[in-house]
C-alpha cells in the first residue's frame, strides 16, 4: 500500500519505474469520490430530465467525473475488471449519459467543497444489501450459512447448485401464508395439440406507418386459434 499527497487544484502526471521498464498516466486528480451502489436510481441518467438540452449545454466541468462499473456476477471477489476503465468528464457530450444522482449531487456539493469530485457508479437495482457483503462479514451478520453453502456449492458445480438452490426456493414458498399452498412450478402444462399455424405478419412500425416484411408462419400464443 503507498500513499501520495497533491494537491487538489490542479491535474498531475503520475509515473511509476523499474530497473528497466516506466509507466506514467496523465490528468491525475486528487479528488473526493463518492460510491453509489444498489438502488436503481442511481442508473438513471441526466438525459431523462425535462431541461436536459439547457443543462447539459452548460455542464462542461473538469472537476466532475465519473467511471460505471460494469455489471457481472462472481461467486468470488475480483483483483481487477475484464476490461479498462473510463472516466468520462462531465460535458456537453458526455453529461447526458451520466447518473442523474450523482451528478447534482456533485455539482451541489462542490458549492461548499472546492475539490474534484470522483463519481464511482457500481449499482444494481434490485440486489440484496448481502451480495454487497464479503462471506465472513455475512457469516459474523448470521442467517446466511444456507445461502453461502449454496454459492460455495454453486462455484464447484453449477447445475446441482441450481437444483438445490430451486428445493431451497420451493421451501421457502410453502412456508408463506400468502402462497395459500399453490405450487406454480407443479401446474400441468397446457395441451398444444389444438394449436394451428397462422400466418403473422409485422406491418406497423413507428407512427403507425406500415412496413414491408415478409410474412412469416409462427406458433404464437397471439395467434393462436383453437379448433
Amino acid at each position: 500500500m503507498w500513499r501520495c499527497r497533491r494537491s487538489p487544484r490542479r491535474p498531475h502526471t503520475l509515473v511509476a519505474r523499474t530497473s528497466d521498464h516506466q509507466q506514467s498516466v496523465a490528468d491525475v486528480w486528487s479528488a473526493t469520490c463518492g460510491c453509489a451502489r444498489a438502488s436503481q436510481t442511481w442508473n438513471l441518467p441526466c438525459a431523462i430530465r425535462s431541461t436536459r438540452a439547457t443543462r447539459s449545454r452548460n455542464s462542461a466541468n473538469a472537476n466532475i467525473r465519473q467511471v460505471t462499473i460494469p455489471r457481472f456476477a462472481s461467486v468470488s471477489p475480483r483483483a481487477d475488471f475484464a476490461a479498462p476503465l473510463e472516466w468520462k468528464v462531465a460535458g456537453p457530450a458526455t453529461t447526458p449519459g451520466l447518473s442523474a444522482v450523482c451528478y447534482y449531487y456533485a455539482r451541489e456539493l462542490q458549492k461548499s467543497v472546492a475539490v474534484p469530485q470522483g463519481l464511482v457508479v457500481s449499482s444494481w437495482g434490485g440486489t440484496r444489501i448481502e451480495t454487497w457483503m464479503s462471506r465472513d462479514a455475512c457469516t459474523a451478520l448470521g442467517g446466511n450459512d444456507a445461502g453461502l453453502d449454496l454459492l460455495r456449492e454453486y462455484a464447484a458445480g453449477q447445475p446441482v447448485a441450481m437444483e438445490h438452490w430451486g428445493e431451497s426456493f420451493q421451501k421457502w414458498w410453502q412456508g408463506q401464508s400468502a402462497t395459500r399452498g399453490k405450487q406454480p412450478w407443479a401446474a400441468a402444462r397446457g395441451d398444444a395439440a389444438d394449436w394451428r399455424p397462422r400466418r403473422v405478419s409485422s406491418r406497423i412500425g413507428k407512427s403507425g406507418a406500415k412496413r414491408r416484411s415478409r410474412s412469416t408462419t409462427a406458433w404464437s400464443g397471439i395467434a393462436r386459434t383453437c379448433s
